[in-house]
């Protein structure tokens, strides 16, 4: 049934994940369109077709162009491995690596605090929050949706680490 990966539908349209994603929470809806399987956002076909038309983009068919993969390989037949490189700004990373976030509130639940990524706001889960203070950056790691979690020790004074 779900049978388009995310990476994939991503990847295939030429889009980041962050605006295939922000497509996904905008129009489509899960259990219907698109599912959680194995930590991996999987795609029905009639999500596929939701998010093409969303996007304006058509799946292009199997050319021969050589893909982006390819070509930093110099062509097909090498084994080398593309190089590293590193995601852009504010979008979804693969390997769950900290950003950078900005304090915006906190909850009276004092393991928990907002903050904004990229023009988007998430939750936060801290071990106290009452050493946190608005427009304070913090680093956070992907846990999943819009939960992150702090990506090194609290501080240990109020607005400063």
């Amino acid at each position: 049934m779900y049978v388009h990966v995310e990476r994939e539908v991503a990847e295939k349209l030429g889009l980041s994940r962050a605006t295939i994603r922000a497509v996904r929470e905008k129009v489509l809806v899960r259990g219907r369109d698109y599912d959680l399987e194995g930590g991996a956002v999987k795609y029905t076909d009639a999500g596929l077709q939701r998010v093409e038309l969303e996007v304006g983009a058509k799946t292009a068919a199997p050319s021969t162009t050589p893909s982006p993969a390819e070509n930093r390989r110099g062509g097909e037949g090498q084994d080398s491995p593309p190089p590293a490189s590193k995601a852009p700004e504010g979008t979804l990373r693969d390997d769950f690596s900290p950003q950078e976030a900005v304090v915006v509130r906190g909850f009276r639940n004092l393991r928990l605090i907002q903050a904004e990524i990229a023009g988007r706001l998430v939750r936060v889960r801290v071990r106290n929050s009452v050493n946190f203070v608005k427009g304070m950056r913090i680093p956070v790691r992907l846990l999943n949706g819009d939960l992150y979690e702090l990506a090194r020790r609290c501080p240990r004074w109020r607005g400063r680490w």
